[in-house]
């Protein structure tokens, strides 16, 4: 599971996700990403603007999005247990996000 985190100050952090076999990028709290992007579209490198059904050009475009405006950013996978690597945690994220 590939995942981006946005931390927007004051202890709020703003996930994004892709799960396993999925297109659409999951986000933890819609109202907390439309307040940290502010008025800025998100666009990829080619300046298109995307949307979370945009899968991975979205969480790339996230990523730059909010380092950009000099947010706290970190990018990351997380593996499956036994399947990408042996040593892995478990995949932890609950199903409080929107996968749109």
């Amino acid at each position: 599971m590939e995942y981006v985190i946005v931390r927007g100050g004051h202890g709020r952090a703003l996930l994004f996700w892709i799960r396993d076999r999925e297109e659409s990028v999951c986000v933890s709290d819609m109202a907390l990403m439309k307040e940290l992007q502010g008025h800025a579209v998100i666009h990829d490198l080619e300046g298109r603007p995307v949307v979370p059904k945009d899968g991975e050009r979205f969480l790339d475009a996230a990523y730059l999005h909010f380092l950009l405006m000099g947010h706290e950013v970190e990018r990351n996978y997380v593996g499956r247990c036994g399947l990408d690597d042996p040593y892995c945690l478990e995949e932890s994220v609950q199903d409080s996000g929107s996968c749109l």
